[in-house]
């Protein structure tokens, strides 16, 4: 277990120094600040990288920012974090009173060394038996996730089991468990390896039978289930997709989300085959598979190997699929962006909005930043692993013009349906695959002629209209790589197999890509309402 993180917050910190050698001493990891609005700022900062504090020792009466106004903002931030008093105020129903609202505990000055030790260590005790409390309880929980991992055969239970995964995830990440997060990831491994096989032996039967009840809803089913009762409802509707959105990332942004929102509902779709966003956006906005999509409007079609951008008709697919549900004389607005903030004529005209019935918003920040990782390195620092991720996605949420953005619409009080088209994972296992020239480069999947592969775990598909892509011409099939692999061709092999390794991907098979959320938000009353 790391050192208990302490930061202690007074105007003249100087003057405790004594204090602070004395609490090293007893091995805490201090940290002092000399003002209300630069420890609300460091604390924040910390929690952001997932290295929060443990507790806050607070002066009462400082110039600026006092003190107990300083712990209603650290509250903020952090609302568990404990806040110890430190004051001259001798009355202790006052105390108390401040004890009922922000403050944890309190010292009266003049301040002891051996009294902040002992207001410490019952606090850090309380927070030892938490994190002990917890790795015992996944301790428990880790035999019945893999015991459940052995007998799911269904969708639906995957889906149980990869929510279980992520909250255990998020749990042990706030403990910083790191031994036992070891444990975890090796088990999510394994079950992605199990989920894929369970796709493979039953992923044609699903798309080719919707009706059957162990069948998920896909991506082309999901603007019918989710979308489409909304506005048959009459009710003013903002679909908001972003792309690469995951579950967990949800899970992390979700206390954000709420200070704006009200969750109604949250439920899992399944992302088509390949995951990836010409397929799976395509169907979203179509109502069609891929197939039906070359059918139905063979112009509008553009096969990897092709020239031209295979993402340009989603406004013309939405169009059409809101007339054939017979929706097409609803005010509707459809708009993508890569930043709002550098989208002025859509921002500007955010009140504009409350014009229409329905509004479709394509939203790409986290898709580009997964790309941008590989070629640049300083995001490669902040960016190892899924935990990194998650806090530059919650940091994201919570500080951009995009959080703005929400508030807007918020106010505007339009309910939200907040999905993705398909997840990511963290690929690390390259995998050796041989293909004619003009074969696709996804990392996660292949089309072409005469793919051939080092492995017998990746789902080969020769039939690709068996579940519902379109081929260029006989001969072609398609191939998904699963759980964390990911295919290089036999040219540089060395060179993309280390470029890519620990890269976000998507397209493949795993439960990071294929559970997409989508989640109903209702609109909070506005408190400048």
């Amino acid at each position: 277990m790391s050192q208990f993180r302490i930061i202690w917050v007074d105007d003249e910190v100087d003057l405790l120094k004594p204090h602070i050698l004395f609490l090293e001493e007893k091995g805490y990891a201090m940290q002092s600040c000399r003002d209300g609005a630069s420890a609300v700022l460091v604390v924040s900062e910390a929690k952001e990288q997932l290295k929060p504090f443990d507790v806050v020792l607070l002066d009462e009466n400082m110039p600026g920012l006092g003190g107990l106004e300083t712990a209603s903002q650290i509250r903020v931030v952090d609302p568990h974090i404990p806040i110890v008093m430190i004051t001259k105020n001798e009355d202790e129903a006052t105390m108390e009173q401040a004890i009922g609202g922000q403050v944890t505990d309190y010292i009266i000055k003049p301040v002891k060394p051996t009294q902040v030790l002992s207001v410490l260590k019952k606090i850090t005790g309380r927070i030892s038996l938490v994190k002990h409390q917890t790795l015992i309880d996944y301790q428990k929980e880790f035999r019945t996730v893999f015991m459940e991992m052995n007998q799911a055969n269904t969708f639906g239970e995957w889906v149980r089991l990869y929510r279980n995964i992520v909250h255990w995830s998020l749990r042990l990440y706030d403990v910083e468990a790191d031994k036992m997060l070891n444990m975890l990831e090796s088990q999510r491994k394994e079950a992605n390896m199990l989920f894929a096989r369970c796709v493979k032996e039953n992923y044609e039967h699903w798309i080719q039978n919707p009706e059957d009840a162990e069948s998920p809803v896909f991506s082309h089913q999901a603007f019918d289930r989710y979308v489409l009762p909304h506005l048959e409802g009459g009710e003013k509707t903002l679909l908001l997709m972003i792309d690469n959105f995951r579950y967990d990332q949800w899970k992390t942004v979700e206390p954000e989300i709420k200070r704006l929102f009200h969750v109604e509902s949250e439920e899992i779709y399944c992302s088509i085959l390949p995951t990836a966003t010409q397929f799976s956006r395509n169907a979203f906005f179509a109502g069609m598979s891929p197939l039906e999509i070359r059918d139905t409007y063979p112009d509008k079609w553009v096969y990897d190997h092709e020239e031209g951008g295979k993402n340009q008709y989603e406004e013309f697919f939405l169009d059409q699929l809101l007339q054939r549900l017979g929706k097409g004389d609803i005010k509707a607005k459809f708009h993508k962006s890569h930043s709002i903030a550098k989208d002025p004529k859509f921002f500007s005209s955010i009140n504009e909005l409350k014009n229409y019935d329905f509004v479709a918003l394509v939203y790409n920040f986290i898709d580009t930043l997964s790309h941008s990782r590989v070629g640049v390195d300083v995001l490669k620092e902040l960016i190892s692993g899924d935990k990194d991720y998650l806090s530059i996605t919650k940091k994201w949420i919570k500080d951009s013009t995009f959080f703005k953005f929400l508030q807007e619409v918020r106010d505007l009080g339009f309910k939200v349906i907040l999905t993705s088209d398909h997840g990511t994972i963290s690929v690390k296992k390259s995998v050796k695959i041989f293909g004619e020239r003009d074969s696709s480069s996804n990392l996660r999947y292949k089309y072409g002629k005469r793919l051939n592969c080092d492995t017998k775990t990746i789902y080969s598909v020769r039939d690709a209209e068996a579940i519902k892509l379109p081929v260029y011409t006989q001969g072609y099939s398609y191939v998904f790589a699963d759980s964390d692999k990911f295919f290089c061709y036999p040219n540089n092999y060395n060179h993309f197999s280390v470029l890519y390794q620990d890269s976000f991907q998507h397209g493949g098979i795993s439960m990071e890509e294929m559970m997409v959320p989508v989640l109903t938000l209702l609109p909070k009353k506005s408190i400048m309402s």
